[in-house]
């Protein structure tokens, strides 16, 4: 069943791609296109239940070869591009995707044509409830720092977002955490028995979708900002992550 519906989804990227190049889009990506549609299929037959969901969302992402959450795509533009001015036009959306201050940015390298920025994505892991006691009330904050990654070639540009561990901060009756720094193999849904299940499927669910749908955004903004483009060269097809 995964298998067809990734194949499922492939064929909808490709029609999604297609559709947007005819409306005149200059940067796209069936990668993403393609891992959207397959996460819009886990949410719908998993989101009524939240460690189910995590779970499925954990079943089809997974984590990395270094135990982080990743996504890895590539941007495809119908002909080449100025890539000083795409480079800053990353930089303008970074700021205005994320709020974050000036140094977010940690690697500006025209030469070498990459962009670091590490931006922190607060409460999308917070959960209330009774702890202990009855009367004694609980709450866990999950902050998710994510790291970003732009590598750009002439024709084409490549995203990469990436998210190392959760930041907990928690108040019970039995102990406060303030500030600590949690890998993702000793939280749910990586580890089954884990503390704050509910926190971190919430975290684990929505780092997932910020990685997948920040991509898309980023698209958007630069088919929005791009300005004229010059006339169409040789159509270019999509690589593989091999030519990186």
């Amino acid at each position: 069943m995964k298998r067809i519906v990734l194949v499922l989804a492939l064929m909808m990227g490709v029609v999604i791609s297609g559709q947007a190049q005819q409306r005149g889009q200059r940067f796209g990506s069936q990668q993403n296109n393609a891992a959207i549609e397959t996460w819009k299929y886990v949410a719908d037959n998993n989101s009524k239940d939240l460690q189910d969901w995590a779970k499925a969302v954990y079943n089809e992402y997974g984590l990395n070869k270094n135990d982080e959450i990743e996504h890895k795509y590539v941007i495809t533009a119908r002909d080449s591009f100025d890539i000083a001015r795409v480079m800053m036009l990353t930089k303008m959306w970074i700021h205005k995707a994320f709020t974050t201050p000036m140094d977010s940015i940690t690697v500006y390298d025209v030469d070498k044509r990459v962009i670091k920025a590490n931006v922190t994505l607060l409460g999308l892991g917070d959960t209330y409830g009774f702890g202990g006691f009855a009367a004694t009330s609980s709450e866990a904050h999950v902050n998710i720092p994510l790291e970003l990654t732009f590598q750009f070639k002439e024709n084409r540009l490549r995203y990469v977002a990436c998210i190392p561990k959760f930041v907990l901060n928690s108040s019970d009756w039995l102990k406060d955490e303030v500030n600590k720094s949690v890998l993702l193999t000793d939280c749910y849904p990586a580890k089954e028995n884990s503390k704050h299940k509910d926190s971190f499927s919430r975290a684990f669910i929505n780092g997932n979708a910020k990685c997948l749908t920040a991509c898309r955004d980023y698209i958007n903004y630069l088919n929005s900002h791009i300005g004229e483009k010059p006339q169409p060269k040789s159509k270019v097809e999509e690589k593989d992550e091999e030519d990186w």
